[in-house]
């Protein structure tokens, strides 16, 4: 793998690659550039649990994103600390009519054990995004766009009801204040007439007073009630305090659709003193057709919202190195390999023979080890043929034998038996074959 420039595509200059230097010696050795590493995958060793950083807790807020991790270099992993991730936000201009949004303007990383910062107010939470890699680990985040309507969650309840779908919006007036973001879910249930009363408010300058309507708007969370004000607009002569909506005609000709619209009002302090704001905006789509109807007992809308990551969210999880679950060890026993096996003249592995006579380096691998055993290999008579101490870290199950006896000599073609003894954990027999 290695890494290329963009090049200036202005100035006719092509991409370039790194090089790679990879020189291989005469006596099997390799010299590597400065930017190569060689790798050799290994399976862990039996009973090995990997590391983790647990779940991801949501503390605060009610953001609706997502935050996953990928753990890089196990190694680094640091068993214990805590790590914190808090966010800035930001308001985004709407386009083309549209109302402005609050979207998330930055995440920072602390590490909460050490009281130390180690990604602060980065700006890059796009999809695809490769973040640093710190303590071992990257994290990952999916994000919502911007504060909104979640259109699969939300809707009428029960579902498929014939009733048109509806709009909910942050309120926005031509005259008088806009609304102002609450970042909550909300019911709203339809019952008889005098269920609920509507607060006195104005909307559009048109001032709408207080009185008994046939639906209540209650936190889906906290199910405490919701103020509002009821803008009766339509004109279908079902009567005051019914949310509906209706067709009109503008100077007894042009035919316009009125629809009702339900205001939210929440609290908010101002100057130190409890006051209600405009919030949100709820009204029918559509006027409703001769195959549809208005809400009624029974029904409930249902909105839920996609909550991009704001100040107000706060996530938190610990970091737990890797370690060897001894009855998982005892286990993974039976996973213990020889590769190949049969071997057969040689490995794919081996390197080019040093010499200039004799047949060079061997080697077969035994995997899925406990990190700490003895293997013993023995001749089908019960003759020892080599003892091979192992002592790996604990995510390294591999050994290695050069096929050569304890006394260095090469050893003949057959059939041997290995005995592998971990102390504490169990033991595991088996057998492989050397064919020349």
């Amino acid at each position: 793998i290695t890494s290329y420039d963009f090049g200036f595509p202005a100035g006719g200059i092509l991409p370039t690659e790194c090089p790679i230097r990879v020189n291989l010696q005469p006596d099997g050795s390799v010299i590597l550039g400065t930017n190569v590493v060689r790798v050799i995958p290994e399976a862990p060793a039996a009973g090995y649990v990997p590391p983790t950083l647990g779940n991801i807790e949501h503390e605060k807020g009610s953001s609706t994103g997502r935050i996953t991790y990928e753990i890089i270099d196990p190694h680094k992993v640091q068993d214990g600390h805590v790590y914190t991730i808090t966010f800035e936000d930001t308001l985004k201009p709407g386009k083309n009519g549209k109302p402005d949004t609050l979207t998330t303007f930055s995440y920072t990383l602390k590490d909460s054990t050490i009281d130390s910062v180690l990604i602060k107010q980065s700006t890059h939470l796009e999809p695809g995004y490769e973040q640093p890699i710190v303590d071992g680990f990257r994290l990952h985040f999916f994000n919502e766009d911007q504060v909104g309507l979640n259109q699969k969650l939300s809707g009428w309840r029960p579902q498929n009801v014939n009733i048109p779908s509806f709009t909910f919006q942050k309120l926005t007036q031509s005259v008088g204040p806009e609304g102002e973001f609450r970042l909550n879910d909300y019911d709203i249930i339809f019952g008889e007439r005098g269920m609920a009363t509507s607060t006195a408010g104005v909307y559009e300058g048109k001032f709408f007073d207080s009185q008994p309507v046939n639906f209540k708007i209650v936190n889906h969370q906290t199910g405490d009630p919701v103020d509002f004000v009821s803008a009766d607009l339509d004109t279908n002569k079902v009567g005051p305090g019914i949310c509906s909506a209706g067709i009109d005609t503008l100077f007894g000709i042009i035919p316009v659709a009125y629809k009702d619209v339900i205001a939210f009002l929440e609290p908010k302090k101002v100057d130190g003193r409890d006051t209600l704001v405009y919030t949100w905006q709820f009204f029918l789509s559509s006027v409703p057709d001769s195959t549809q109807r208005i809400p009624t007992v029974g029904d409930t809308a249902r909105i839920i919202l996609k909550k991009p990551f704001l100040s107000q969210d706060v996530y938190r999880f610990t970091a737990h190195e890797g370690y060897v679950e001894k009855r998982k060890a005892k286990s993974d026993l039976s996973n213990i390999k020889v590769v190949p096996n049969p071997y057969v003249a040689t490995a794919a592995w081996e390197p080019r023979n040093p010499y200039n006579s004799g047949r060079g380096p061997r080697s077969i691998h035994f995997t899925h080890l406990p990190a700490k055993c003895t293997i013993r290999i023995f001749t089908i008579n019960g003759e020892l043929v080599r003892k091979i101490e192992v002592d790996n870290p604990e995510d390294n199950g591999t050994a290695y034998w050069d096929l050569l006896t304890k006394d260095r000599l090469a050893v003949s073609y057959g059939v041997y038996i290995y005995h592998v003894e971990a102390p504490g954990i169990g033991e595991k027999v088996g057998k492989f074959a050397i064919i020349k």
